[in-house]
């Protein structure tokens, strides 16, 4: 017979003990009836904590199995122990077993549940302890297993992220989507275009309108910067939120900027493209374009935007800031000092966006972008 576990030599066992512990084989004439087996000689306190002192691997009463096992395949092996002991402890390593009387009472053999300690046949013991085993011990390693593997495809979902940003470093447009990514702090990889001469990646992935920026998420694009601007806010609930929650302060903030980028950009480019009195019409009209767009923010956002409220830049802050912070290069290049008097808000809430620091670190180069108006323009400085 195997011996997986040392039982001690304390335990002197009689003919009938060995055969109830399943050491001794007993033909199935000689099987007394179903009956619970007495604490005979040498089965007292001593031996029951002996028992709970063997070594085991889990605090469900593994010692048991090694004695199971050794009854499996042989059919004229049985076994039971009894904690008949009412002032007997179980130890921490032996668990109390109850198996339901008529799931073994078509098998031959004796058994006992006097407390509720059982083994029956070794191949059938082995199976249940193993399941018990399964079902106490591995299942919480299993379920941390799965808690793991979790955390692991969430981090692998977040390293998954691959982000490119087709840009041109003096678009204001490209400035916007830099400032919200670094917002939310993803990593981004950074691909310059020269729009003069075109790339086929860029061509791919913007066909419609051939222009930065494009965000490549996963190799699937998105265009349209404020659309692109929506979609990180959307995309990554890390960081600052770009857009507020309620409904109808987004939708304000939404129509402002839009208003902003239809507006300005078209105003500013009317003036560095034109000269004289024309020049100067398309002054006044962006001056008014200006105020509209002032007394209105001042209007549905009394309050002011979250950057002026002392919170990290929020959407209309991205939006604006992007484009005017860059004013003064503008009128440089024309030669011409702007009366920043008649939109003393805009241009407060303008100045106030160029000390961010991350604005600061995001918006290209005064001196190189200057250059490169004069340049798009073929524009001179006045003396």
């Amino acid at each position: 017979m195997r011996n997986y576990a040392t039982v001690p030599s304390t335990l002197h066992l009689s003919r009938e003990e060995r055969v109830w512990f399943g050491f001794e084989s007993m033909p199935s004439t000689e099987r007394p009836p179903r009956q619970g087996m007495p604490l005979g000689r040498g089965m007292g306190k001593e031996a029951l904590s002996q028992l709970n002192s063997l070594p085991t691997c889990s605090p469900i009463g593994l010692v048991l199995l090694p004695l199971a096992s050794d009854l499996v395949g042989s059919n004229n092996s049985w076994t039971s122990v009894s904690l008949v002991s009412a002032d007997l402890q179980p130890g921490p390593y032996v668990m109390t077993l109850w198996i339901i009387d008529p799931v073994f009472s078509s098998m031959p053999g004796p058994y006992s549940k006097q407390n509720g300690l059982m083994l029956c046949s070794g191949s059938y013991v082995v199976f249940l302890l193993w399941w018990v085993l399964v079902f106490l011990k591995v299942q919480p390693c299993l379920q941390v297993d799965r808690r793991k593997n979790g955390s692991r495809r969430s981090r692998k979902m977040e390293q998954k992220h691959d982000i490119k940003l087709l840009r041109a470093w003096f678009s204001s447009y490209c400035t916007r989507v830099e400032l919200a990514l670094k917002l939310k702090g993803i990593p981004y990889e950074s691909i310059e275009e020269d729009l003069r001469n075109k790339s086929d990646l860029l061509l791919k992935h913007n066909a419609a309108h051939k222009k930065v920026p494009v965000l490549l998420h996963n190799d699937r694009p998105v265009v349209e910067s404020l659309v692109v601007l929506e979609y990180i806010d959307e995309c990554w609930k890390n960081g600052p939120k770009l857009l507020p929650d309620d409904p109808y302060e987004r939708a304000k903030v939404r129509f402002w900027a839009g208003y902003y980028d239809q507006k300005y950009m078209a105003s500013m480019i009317k003036i560095l493209s034109s000269g004289g009195t024309e020049r100067e019409k398309a002054t006044e009209e962006f001056c008014e374009m200006l105020k509209v767009f002032e007394e209105g923010i001042w209007r549905d956002f009394p309050q002011g935007t979250p950057f002026c409220c002392g919170d990290s830049l929020g959407f209309l802050d991205v939006v604006v800031g992007s484009i005017g912070c860059n004013y003064r290069a503008f009128f440089e290049a024309l030669g011409v000092d702007y009366p920043v008097e008649k939109n003393q808000k805009y241009f407060s809430w303008i100045d106030r966006l160029r000390e961010c620091p991350m604005m600061k670190d995001t918006l290209p180069p005064h001196d190189k972008l200057l250059a490169k108006i004069k340049e798009k323009f073929n524009l001179e400085p006045k003396s």
